[in-house]
């Protein structure tokens, strides 16, 4: 028998209970979110050679924090083959705008996510937004949060967000895949008001549906001060017969 890896995923994007506009947007297969479907969105178990998943969050009181981050989004959800160096990419993309359009100055955004490529999983993250992962019920905060300890709310790197160019330090993880598996993807309207322990027992939830939708109730019943996005992928295991049996 031959073993594939499946993957079922669920995303969903919400203004928050304050902010009067969602300058989060997620990325998906096939999908680019900017604004909040009134249902979760769920892809279907299926095999995925190369992909990106991930959540842009849009740098708010910045100007141009909404414009930030869907470029950032459109430019992940096209053909990427390294995504440290598409990232690199996408921060100068935001100078030249910046350049062309001064009312745009210091429009920045953070984003995280994952890269699957053939058989490589990847964890990435720029600013505070995050990716955990979940196996057997232990969850592991993989990525490292660019925040000033001293200075609640601001981070000390961004995909623009300045308004002279700097220069980036894209933080990656290798991620040993091993079904049942499951990631999650989160901007900080998410890790800013729902617990270490109330995420893990979100993502031990039969589905990721079950998951997204429990995450986003939690974070609405805490107030919601921000946009929140999340997106839960879970890694299964398909074994398919080759040939007649010995």
């Amino acid at each position: 028998r031959e073993t594939t890896f499946v993957i079922e995923v669920c995303a969903w994007t919400h203004p928050g209970l304050v902010r009067k506009r969602n300058e989060d947007v997620i990325v998906c297969p096939g999908i680019v979110l900017t604004d909040r479907p009134e249902s979760p969105i769920v892809l279907s178990p299926r095999s995925i050679q190369h992909a990106v998943f991930a959540v842009v969050d849009g740098m708010g009181g910045h100007a141009g924090g909404q414009e930030a981050s869907r470029a950032i989004a459109l430019g992940l959800a096209g053909n990427c083959a390294d995504i440290s160096a598409t990232l690199q990419q996408l921060h100068e993309g935001l100078f030249d705008e910046m350049r062309r359009r001064p009312e745009l100055s210091a429009m920045g955004a953070t984003a995280a996510g994952i890269y699957i490529a053939d058989d490589a999983v990847q964890a990435f993250n720029i600013g505070d937004s995050r990716v955990y992962t979940h196996r057997t019920g232990y969850l592991t905060l993989v990525t490292e949060d660019d925040r000033d300890v001293g200075r609640p709310g601001v981070v000390t790197q961004s995909l623009g967000g300045t308004r002279e160019p700097m220069a980036i330090e894209v933080h990656t993880v290798d991620l040993d895949v091993v079904p049942p598996f499951r990631v999650l993807v989160c901007s900080d309207g998410l890790s800013e008001v729902v617990s270490f322990a109330q995420i893990q027992d979100a993502l031990d939830l039969p589905t990721p549906e079950h998951s997204v939708r429990e995450l986003i109730d939690i974070t609405c019943q805490g107030g919601a001060p921000d946009n929140v996005s999340v997106i839960v992928i879970e890694w299964t295991t398909l074994e398919s017969a080759q040939g007649p049996p010995n």
